[in-house]
């Protein structure tokens, strides 16, 4: 049951969070095409329409990625302003803890939260490859971010932060191999790699192998360099269709 203190709490943090909600993500595409400037001045008078497009599709991913800042900056703006009308005191002495004025806040917060969920599960990855595919057509890449891909042959599965196109690098590499059952036989983690013309050339590499059950044995290997076995090139890479973020978490648990 809603009591009056909730519902002008709830009026008051509704509001609040929605107009974070804009700035927040207009500051972010105004950065973010400001970036892009370069090849926006090459598009001529196809950009206004094209960045429309592109944005369209960018906003839920956007919002999947700033959900918690934006939460967290609408809470804090509600209760100062609370707080400079003395309106939390006047509550206080009225007997409502502090907690219970918090309350309402927390309830329709997990609400959101479960809209943030739908947004990545259900949005995003319905609308993952038309953003990739107008990415691609409109402005062009240099560098692919959070690259996440199998290689089917090696029963591996390589995620890497940043890849490097022209240079043919890549960096925060880590990689899960598995047997025959489909349990965990090692884990590879580097802090960059390179392409040597005919193998990945990883530095600074920690590997971990595991048993048939899928425990760890005991040491993990250092190597200051280390050649992975993959079936996986630079062209493969570079194709890469979907970026790891737009997936949803069954898709990302099939791979895995």
């Amino acid at each position: 049951m809603l009591f009056r203190i909730d519902k002008y709490i709830i009026k008051a943090f509704i509001p609040t969070f929605f107009l974070c909600m804009f700035a927040i993500c207009g500051i972010y595409i105004v950065v973010d095409a400001l970036q892009k400037l370069d090849d926006l001045i090459e598009l001529g008078s196809k950009a206004f329409l094209l960045i429309l497009y592109y944005y369209a599709f960018m906003v839920p991913v956007i919002l999947a990625q700033l959900f918690p800042a934006i939460t967290l900056i609408a809470v804090s703006l509600v209760l100062v302003r609370f707080a400079k009308n003395n309106e939390i005191l006047a509550m206080q002495v009225a007997g409502i803890c502090l907690y219970r004025i918090l309350l309402p806040i927390f309830i329709l917060s997990v609400m959101m939260s479960f809209a943030a969920v739908a947004n990545q599960e259900v949005v995003i990855p319905r609308y993952a490859e038309k953003l990739k595919r107008v990415e691609r057509s409109t402005f062009e890449e240099y560098e692919k971010s959070n690259i996440l891909v199998e290689d089917k042959v090696n029963r591996m599965l390589l995620r890497a932060w940043t890849f490097n196109i022209a240079d043919g690098k890549i960096e925060s590499v880590f990689v899960i191999g598995r047997n025959e059952n489909n349990r965990k036989k090692f884990t590879i983690s580097a802090k960059e790699g390179k392409w040597t013309g005919n193998k990945w050339l990883l530095f600074d590499a920690v590997r971990h192998n595991y048993d048939e059950s899928g425990k760890w044995i005991a040491p993990s290997q250092q190597m200051k360099e280390y050649f992975l076995e993959t079936t996986l090139t630079p062209e493969q890479l570079s194709k890469v269709e979907v970026n790891a973020t737009l997936k949803s978490f069954n898709e990302l648990r099939d791979l895995c």
